[in-house]
């Protein structure tokens, strides 16, 4: 994704509001993502709480996610939760590989 505008960042997710406003993220790759400003070209969280879960949930095949590459996250009221990395969940069903 690449984004462009008065945001000031988050190529791929933007959050902002208050703590109430939380954003989970689970078993996801951040790729090829870029902001105009170069801040946050993954994620840019300017207010919120964003979490990112190192499990796969159903129906994944793994509980485990794979890890990937460190994201591109900049963040002005609360630190991501989490450990910043794409992580992948293995999508094939039992049997396949």
């Amino acid at each position: 994704c690449r984004s462009i505008g008065p945001s000031g960042g988050g190529g791929a997710i933007y959050v902002s509001g208050d703590t109430r406003t939380q954003v989970a993220i689970y078993g996801t790759g951040f790729t090829g993502n870029t902001e105009e400003s170069g801040n946050g070209n993954d994620i840019f969280a300017e207010g919120g709480i964003v979490i990112i879960h190192k499990i796969c949930p159903p129906p994944y095949s793994s509980n485990t996610p794979i890890q990937g590459e460190a994201l591109d996250v900049v963040t002005i009221n609360h630190p991501i939760q989490g450990n910043a990395y794409s992580l992948y969940c293995n999508t094939c069903p039992p049997g396949y590989s």
